[in-house]
Order: C-alpha cells, then sequence, then structure tokens
C-alpha cells in the first residue's frame, strides 16, 4: 500500500525460526546514528515482497523505517539485506529522516618542517554528501580554501590550521593542526638566548672563534680541526687527543644562579676506560663547574664536579663513537638535569650552588686544569645561555639537526 510518495509499508515479524518462502534481513539503525558507518540494532527478519527500493519504508511494531540501501544477496532478489534509518518528526515536518551532522574520522595532522617548506593537509569526514569544506589558519577563514586538500605554501612561523565540514545537516570543525617550523640548529641557539657560542667549526689557524660572547679561544695541543660534525648543514667540528689537545677561551662574565651549558660530544673508540673523569667544559676559576663524563660500571656518564664532590648522573651509558647531544640545565644554583639528545636522563645530587662565588674567568674546552685531564674526543657546537632552557627547546634543539 501506498503511503505518500513511497510505494510499499512493509510490517516485519520477528520470527523465532527460519521463515518460508525465502527471507530478507533488516538492519534498523537507531535515531540519530549516523547511515553506513555499520550496523547499529538488531537484526530483523521478515517476508519477502519484491520491489522494495529507497521510496520502501518499514515498520516494526510502533517505530517506522526508511530503506537506505539495499544489498541483493543472491542476485536473484530472492533474499534481500536492507539497511534503514527512523523516521521522525523534525522542525514541524511529519515523517522526516533525521541525519546527523557530519563527522570527521581522520584530522588534519600537525607536522614539523623547515622554514621555506610547505606541507598539504588533509581530512577525511563522513555524512550525507554533499559535503563542503573550509580551511582556517589561526582561527581566521583562508580565502578559496575549499577543497578536502589544502596546501599551507612556504612558512616561516608555526602555524595552526583548521577546517570546517559541512553538509545540509549541520557542521563539524576538526582540531587544530600545529605545523611547526623548526629553524636550523645554530638559529635556534641564537633565538634562544645564547650569550657564549663557540661552533668550533674553524677550519684553520690556532683561535676558536666566539660566534657569539668576543670569548674566542686559543688552541693547543693535539686538536684536529674540520672533522665531521653532527649537523647536517655541513659545518665541522674539533677532534681532542685525550692527550695535550684543548681549547682555553678570553675570560667570561659571571655565570648567573640558572644558566644552561650545551655542546655535542664524540668519544673516540680508543678513550681509555680508568676511573679519571675526563673533563668537556671546565670553569676553573671560583665557579669550579667541571662539567664531565665519569666510567661507572663500564658506562661513561655525565656528571658535575665541584669543590664538594662530584655525582654522576643515573642516565644510560653514552657509547664511544656516536655523536650525542648533551645538555646541563643548573636552576637557581641548586640542582643540575642533564638531558641527551633530547631527552631528560637524571639530576645531580652534588651541591653546586655552594660553589658559587660571582668570579669572572674562562672557560677550558676539553681540558681540566684543576685535575690536568683532558677529552679523548670530538666537541662542537658549545653554547651557553643566562638562563633554564626548557625540555622543549632542548628538544627543539636536538630534532634541528637533521636540517641544513
Amino acid at each position: 500500500m501506498g503511503i505518500g510518495r513511497y510505494r510499499h509499508l512493509v510490517t516485519l515479524d520477528d520470527p523465532a525460526g527460519p521463515l518460508d518462502p525465502p527471507t530478507w534481513a533488516c538492519a534498523i539503525q537507531s535515531a540519530g546514528a549516523s547511515v553506513g558507518e555499520g550496523i547499529a540494532g538488531q537484526q530483523l527478519r521478515g517476508r519477502f515482497h519484491p520491489g522494495i527500493n529507497l521510496e520502501t519504508r518499514v515498520q516494526f511494531g510502533a517505530r517506522t523505517f526508511q530503506v537506505q540501501s539495499v544489498t541483493d544477496v543472491d542476485e536473484q532478489q530472492i533474499e534481500v539485506i536492507l539497511l534503514c534509518a527512523e523516521v521522525v518528526g523534525r522542525h514541524g515536518e511529519p515523517d522526516a529522516v533525521v541525519y546527523p551532522p557530519p563527522t570527521i574520522t581522520t584530522p588534519p595532522a600537525s607536522s614539523s618542517i623547515a622554514a621555506g617548506e610547505s606541507v598539504t593537509l588533509t581530512v577525511i569526514a563522513a555524512g550525507r554528501g554533499p559535503l563542503a569544506y573550509q580551511w582556517l589558519k589561526n582561527g581566521a577563514l583562508v580565502a578559496g580554501a575549499t577543497q578536502q586538500f589544502y596546501v599551507t605554501g612556504p612558512l616561516t612561523t608555526t602555524t595552526a590550521y583548521a577546517v570546517t565540514v559541512s553538509n545540509r545537516d549541520g557542521a563539524v570543525t576538526s582540531p587544530a593542526a600545529t605545523v611547526s617550523v623548526v629553524l636550523p640548529y645554530a638559529q635556534q641557539v641564537t633565538g634562544d638566548g645564547a650569550t657564549y657560542y663557540w661552533r668550533l667549526n674553524d677550519t684553520t689557524g690556532s683561535i676558536a672563534m666566539a660566534t657569539i660572547g668576543g670569548a674566542d679561544g686559543t688552541i693547543s695541543g693535539g686538536v684536529t680541526l674540520g672533522v665531521p660534525g653532527p649537523l647536517a648543514d655541513g659545518s665541522t667540528a674539533m677532534m681532542f687527543d685525550g692527550t695535550t689537545g684543548k681549547i682555553v677561551t678570553a675570560a667570561i662574565v659571571t655565570l648567573p644562579p640558572s644558566f644552561t651549558l650545551e655542546a655535542w660530544i664524540k668519544i673516540m673508540a680508543a678513550a681509555p676506560s680508568s676511573e679519571l673523569p675526563y673533563a668537556m667544559v671546565n670553569f676553573p676559576t671560583g665557579e669550579w663547574f667541571n662539567f664531565k663524563l665519569y666510567p661507572v660500571s663500564g658506562a661513561r656518564r655525565p656528571g658535575i664536579q665541584t669543590p664538594f664532590g662530584y655525582a654522576p648522573l643515573s642516565a644510560n651509558g653514552i657509547a664511544n663513537d656516536v655523536w650525542h647531544h648533551v645538555v646541563w640545565v643548573l636552576a637557581n644554583s641548586t640542582a643540575a638535569q642533564c638531558f641527551i639528545d633530547g631527552v631528560a636522563v637524571g639530576v645531580s645530587d652534588a651541591g653546586p650552588g655552594a660553589a658559587r662565588t660571582g668570579s669572572t674567568g674562562v672557560c677550558e674546552l676539553a681540558y681540566s686544569s684543576g685535575h690536568g685531564t683532558y677529552w679523548p674526543g670530538a666537541i662542537d657546537e658549545v653554547a651557553i645561555y643566562p638562563v633554564a632552557l626548557t625540555p622543549a627547546q632542548i628538544a627543539a634543539h636536538y630534532a634541528a639537526r637533521t636540517l641544513t
């Protein structure tokens, strides 16, 4: 029988056993469920009625459903499977089928790029078509950006992107995707406020030029210049023989209560395994902060030495002949947090705060004049900051090693 523009009204039975003649199944969705996202509700079977199509309505108990799809199971229309959505009233219109607004199944993804690069963002959404798209940049509409895909174009600053997907049933906005613009390593060191910076990429002469701070260093002993460094920008490093090679800088200003020391290091494969500390960076005057690596149970661990003792950190060993990014953060002269390859590995239990005298003096690289010990390996990109760098800044520096 006909109801309005629909050809068929079918009353379903809910039999306990198989039906004869052949039957068709109806997968009923509850009101408001998204059509096409799976079968919700209960499986029902009723006697076959020929000619069932998208204009067919189905009644089960006191509920009415609208056929959304018909699947011919055996290609002879002897058995079919129906997917139905409930028919309810909306906005004063009786017998209107309520469809949900679109849903975003795969939002645009965050990423990191180098300055000047572009990225393509995409979104995947479900809902009754046609779907419309509008991209937003830092919360503002982007003119003409109305496709499922969006190409950012060259970026120089970190930017947030989102997209609104809409149809006749409503709209939804995706979570923001952050495209982080990562600067090359040297630019990050400068941008984060280093007050002293020795790149150690000098290839001739006996002076290690200070890129920042003016405290050039004098190179002496067994030092090899121009060895391959850890960064993708092609800059070089210096290799120290562990016996006589060192750099002593011009005097630097007083280190503040909070400061950060950062460097790249590589221990030579033939480095001795004695218990003597290997000096990397040393402040030999009243400050007396020796940042070193200590052999502990067969592994070399970073630590701090002060006039009151030393403390290796509870960190995994640093392998020989491999570049590592190491950072020590001294916060208010109380404890030193160490990071290796962008990850926090421990806090020194030495009391460096008691050693602070406010003296101005030199900085020794690869050498400790107080102990006569030398660094057996390569050092690169030594920087000192007048603040405690954040874990996020340190991780960003490590990530920038691959940028040119």
